[in-house]
């Protein structure tokens, strides 16, 4: 089973990241994110996409958190996507990595109806999917 010190940069992330995930919602807490994490590696050969890339994708896609009966609630996805940017840069990530994990964050929320617009998001999506169930 696949954890966030296999890769480097997933292993500089992680600890930024777990910073930000402690909060009280559990179905959005630290373990859900290795849940999709790993998820997600298995998921990323299959939707040709980066395993680098789509693991640091789903390290980052629950940042913010909004309560689900807040009505910002669609926005979670890209206020996560836009949180991550330091973090992405601090883990080594350049800016045009930085670009495409952001962009699949953005896009990966189900309930705010986005398709993904490409291989890392559709990874990341399903894998969150797949959690949820």
């Amino acid at each position: 089973m696949p954890t966030c010190t296999d890769h480097p940069r997933h292993a500089q992330l992680w600890p930024l990241v777990l910073n930000q995930t402690q909060g009280p919602d559990l179905a959005h807490d630290g373990e859900h994110v290795l849940r999709v994490y790993r998820w997600a590696l298995r998921l990323a050969p299959e939707a040709g996409a980066d395993p680098d890339l789509t693991g640091a994708a789903a390290l980052v896609h629950d940042l913010v958190h909004i309560p689900k009966e807040h009505r910002d609630r669609p926005l979670g996805s890209e206020r996560s996507a836009e949180a991550s940017r330091g973090l992405l840069a601090s883990a080594g990530y350049s800016a045009a990595e930085v670009a495409e994990v952001v962009e699949a964050v953005r896009t990966c929320s189900w309930s705010r109806g986005l398709a993904p617009t490409g291989p890392i998001g559709a990874a990341l999506q399903d894998a969150d999917r797949l959690d949820a169930i």
